[in-house]
């Protein structure tokens, strides 16, 4: 308990300096370690370096997590697999393990069924069913 009261202290004390351009690091004479936004007076103090945040998203890549932008990527996929599994009379699936086996005919049958399925519930004009 006392370490983490003792933790939560020093992170109050240090996020103000955080949220500064600049931040100093020292250590007083009794070995205590510091940071604050302005150097200590009469000390040797360390700049640190701080990395910046990474910008927010583009509103471009904002539209495309949007359900409509999901539901977009999941039809062409639905349909993608349709397309291959309809043009392939053999089919190689890859297995958890990193092996390949050839999927068998009712395999095959039963994963076209599936991919109609698919493109039928994300390709459809209707709205979602929600």
């Amino acid at each position: 308990m006392k370490f983490a009261t003792i933790a939560l202290c020093f992170s109050f004390l240090v996020t103000p300096a955080l949220a500064a351009d600049q931040v100093y690091k020292w250590t007083d004479e009794s070995g205590t370690t510091h940071f604050s936004a302005s150097p200590p007076d009469g000390a040797e103090a360390e700049r640190m370096k701080l990395d910046k945040p990474p910008p927010p998203p583009a509103a471009e890549e904002a539209a495309e997590s949007t359900p409509a932008g999901d539901k977009a990527a999941s039809c062409a996929q639905a349909q993608q697999n349709l397309e291959t599994l309809k043009a392939n009379t053999t089919v190689d699936v890859q297995e958890a393990d990193g092996t390949r086996r050839t999927l068998s005919t009712a395999e095959r049958a039963e994963m076209l069924a599936s991919e109609q399925g698919r493109v039928d519930m994300f390709c459809s004009e209707g709205e979602d069913p929600e």
